[in-house]
């Protein structure tokens, strides 16, 4: 996270609806960067490979890169959040015409937020920092969904054109408002895009049926080979998780070691022992994937709110788990275990994993 830091130079106030207008532009372009030069903010983000300290340490660079990413503009109480344009374009389905990032998101602050004097522009839908939530709704309808995030209560909108968080401080006062375009599974949930499912897509419940048995089952690998994978080029008694087909078919591959697993002694399991433990498949933009747009265990849509979840699975979860800003829904199921994440950003589903049954006391032992 960077912050643009204040001078004693005269820099024009933000106005709000010019600011708005540049959300999925690059800041390379040439009136966005005007833009940015006249209200005395400099800092762009950079790819890891720009960073001063790459050739020495190429994780600094890159956790420096992911921070530049994150503009906290302390002169104007606001902040400027960018995306990579390939992952933007698979969210917004569009990229800026130049640039590697796209302004994906703004944040305006009240005053005392972050120490800051407070945005002083107008706020989007004609909200103010001295509204409670009582008054945000009255104004705004009922929200989509109400949840803490980051330890702060928060409501979101969304509208034809915009996807709103509304934060609240401690004494109920508007704290913090988030202002992104609506992308493409926000669509999904408003009902102005349809869901496509492609029929080409590997069936996700042949591979429930196929947790626990052999990493080198014909059957499995025979499914799984269309996807480039082959069990042969990884020293599969060392596999935990294999990411390798996230970055195009959104999968994950979950395997473990037999001898670990009283339930599975009595099997016997060929070469190193190893078994098929369990898959996980990511929605498009998720760890920068393409995503996998196949159907889903139960019907269950990556738009979908967890409420949804539940009434598709048909009863609530065995177990549940809430961090700042994600959450996860956790089913035994005959089978397999289901663990749905979702974010409590979007309130959308992001993740969903099967489990081998025999991780039952793994899974929900750990916090995750």
């Amino acid at each position: 996270m960077t912050t643009t830091a204040v001078s004693s130079r005269f820099f024009p106030e933000v106005d709000t609806s010019v600011l708005l207008r540049f959300l999925g532009e690059s800041p390379q372009h040439p009136e966005f960067a005007a833009w940015l030069d006249a209200h005395g903010i400099e800092t762009r983000p950079h790819l890891a490979e720009q960073d001063p300290s790459f050739a020495e340490d190429g994780d600094l660079a890159y956790e420096n890169a992911r921070a530049s990413e994150i503009d906290e503009v302390e002169r104007h109480s606001v902040c400027l959040i960018y995306e990579g344009s390939d992952n933007f374009e698979r969210l917004f389905e569009r990229a800026p015409a130049t640039g590697a990032f796209v302004l994906k998101q703004v944040a305006f602050y009240a005053p005392g937020v972050q120490g800051y004097r407070g945005y002083a522009g107008q706020l989007p839908r004609g909200l103010r920092f001295d509204l409670t939530r009582p008054q945000v709704q009255e104004r705004l309808g009922m929200p989509t969904a109400s949840r803490v995030i980051h330890g702060l209560a928060a409501d979101l909108y969304l509208d034809a054109h915009w996807a709103i968080n509304v934060s609240y401080l401690d004494g109920g006062q508007v704290g913090i408002v988030h202002v992104r375009p609506l992308h493409r599974f926000d669509r999904r949930m408003l009902g102005l895009a349809a869901s496509d499912v492609d029929a080409d897509a590997v069936d996700l419940q042949q591979l429930i049926s196929l947790l626990g048995v052999s990493t080198y089952d014909e059957t499995l690998e025979g499914l799984l080979e269309p996807l480039g994978w082959q069990s042969a080029d990884f020293d599969m008694a060392d596999c935990d998780e294999v990411p390798n087909l996230i970055p195009r078919h959104g999968i994950a591959l979950y395997y473990r070691n037999a001898a670990e697993y009283p339930q599975l002694q009595k099997r016997e399991f060929i070469r190193d022992g190893s078994v098929f433990a369990g898959f996980r498949v990511n929605r498009r933009g998720d760890m920068l994937s393409d995503g996998y747009e196949g159907r889903l265990p139960f019907d269950i849509q990556f738009h979908d709110t967890p409420e949804q979840v539940i009434a598709r699975v048909g009863r609530a979860a065995d177990a549940q788990v809430v961090d700042l800003d994600t959450a996860a829904l956790k089913w035994k199921l005959p089978g397999c275990i289901l663990h749905v994440m979702y974010s409590l950003i979007d309130w959308q589903v992001y993740r969903v994993t099967c489990f081998a049954p025999f991780l039952e006391d793994e899974l929900f032992a750990r916090r995750y």
